[in-house]
Order: C-alpha cells, then sequence, then structure tokens
C-alpha cells in the first residue's frame, strides 16, 4: 500500500521481447493517439478558461483612401488610417469565471486519467497476448513430445502384435491414440499464428511471426501479497477519471 506506482510494472515478468512488445503498442497505438489528442485538447480549453479572467486589450486599423476636387478643379486623393483601441476586463464578483477555470481544469485531469486507462489496458492486453502466446508454445512443444511417444508406443505395439505377443485391440488403440495426437499438433499451431496475429495488430505491426523472448517457465510470476486494503482501488485510472469527472460536474454548477 505504501509502494509507488510502478509505470512499467510489465519488467516484473522478467523478459526483455515483452517489454519491446508493451512499449511499441504503447507507441503506435491508434486509441492511444486520440487520447494523446483529446488531452491536447482540454489543455487548450483549460488555458481559454483561464484567459476569461485576464484584460483584453484589443487593436484595430482600417485605411482609407478618398478622391475630391480642388480648388483649381484638380483631382485631390487623401490617405488616411482609422485606429480604434478597445480594453476591457470583467469582474468576477460571484466566482463563475473561477468555477469554469476549475471545471476545465478538473475535465483535463479526467482525460489525463482516461489517456492512463487507455494505456493501462493496452498494456495488459498485449502483455496478456504474449503471455497465451508462451502458453501455446509450451503447448505445442508437449504435445509434439507426446506425438514422438505415442509413434514409439505404436512401433512397439505393432511390433508385438506382429509376433504375436498382445492383440490387434492394443494395436488399434495404440494407433488411435496415435492420430489423436497427430491431430493436436495443427490446431495448435493454428492458434499460434491466430494470436501473433492479433498480437502484431495491438502493437501497430504487419501480420507476422512474433519474435520470443524467454520460456514460460523462465518468466517470472509476480503476486500481490495478501490482505491489500480495498483503497488500492483508487489507484486505478479509471476509478480516478470518475472522481475528477464528478468534481468537474460539480465546478460546472457553481
Amino acid at each position: 500500500p505504501d509502494a509507488a506506482m510502478t509505470r512499467d510494472w510489465w519488467q516484473a515478468f522478467g523478459d526483455p521481447q515483452l517489454d519491446t512488445l508493451v512499449r511499441r503498442a504503447l507507441d503506435n497505438n491508434g486509441d492511444l493517439r486520440i487520447a494523446r489528442s483529446r488531452l491536447r485538447e482540454y489543455a487548450a480549453r483549460v488555458r481559454i478558461a483561464g484567459s476569461a479572467q485576464q484584460p483584453s486589450l484589443n487593436f484595430s486599423f482600417a485605411p482609407a483612401r478618398a478622391r475630391t476636387i480642388g480648388p483649381l478643379g484638380q483631382p485631390v486623393e487623401v490617405s488616411s488610417l482609422f485606429g480604434t483601441v478597445q480594453a476591457a476586463y470583467e469582474l468576477d464578483l460571484f466566482g463563475r469565471l473561477a468555477s469554469t477555470l476549475d471545471a476545465a481544469r478538473f475535465d483535463a485531469l479526467a482525460q489525463e486519467a482516461a489517456l492512463e486507462a487507455a494505456a493501462l489496458s493496452v498494456a495488459a492486453n498485449t502483455a496478456s497476448g504474449y503471455l497465451n502466446l508462451l502458453g501455446l508454445d509450451a503447448q505445442l512443444a508437449l504435445a509434439r513430445e507426446t506425438l514422438a511417444s505415442r509413434e514409439r508406443s505404436f512401433t512397439l505395439a505393432r511390433h508385438q502384435f506382429e509376433v504375436g505377443y498382445s492383440s490387434r485391440l492394443e494395436m488399434s488403440q495404440a494407433e488411435a491414440e496415435l492420430h489423436a495426437t497427430a491431430a493436436v499438433g495443427p490446431q495448435l499451431e493454428r492458434a499460434i499464428a491466430q494470436q501473433e496475429q492479433a498480437l502484431s495488430l495491438l502493437v501497430g505491426a504487419s501480420p507476422g511471426p512474433v519474435a520470443r523472448g524467454v520460456p514460460l517457465v523462465e518468466v517470472r510470476l509476480p503476486a500481490p501479497a495478501p490482505g491489500l486494503p480495498s483503497e488500492l482501488l483508487r489507484r486505478r485510472p479509471d476509478i480516478t477519471q470518475a472522481e475528477r469527472l464528478v468534481l468537474a460536474a460539480d465546478a460546472s454548477l457553481a
């Protein structure tokens, strides 16, 4: 509870490839680009709301040109330049301008929390997709080892049947287990390809193979300590965003 929040929390898994993928996703994700643009928009709104509390000074110039007839009948052209200066300042007697500025600031802070929530979601989805990919790799490796074992078992069962040591039923059972195990490999390979495509799209890359880091068995699995207080929920950016939106709505009513 007293520990500072770790922004690069995915580094706790100890996989440099995961770190690379998450950073690419945070740099290239389209939703995050939109959220950053909206944050700049709300920052501009704060500046606009703050400008209402400052005095305003306007200058305007308008050139004019006239042509008249002189006493001797000759045309005379006259050029002139007119300028105006206006100064204004609104007294915030009832705090309306201050409340408007507070509402704009809370809206900007809420948008900042929304950006953090979006970044957290992208990073979590990237980490989850990558760990699922490592899990599929481990399943495929196990399926291939099992297939090799089933091939040896079937070879032994066929040899025992040919020499009359076992029945055809035992050989058929070994053959059925071999075929069932052989069908698992292509299914896992297809699932791995699909997971790679999804992960590539998430990080903003072209569909294709995804490089691996450490095997799944070597990935560190950080676990939260038991007895964490419910106040930790206030660290969630989506909850922070909701709180700031409430504050902004309250300020806009003042």
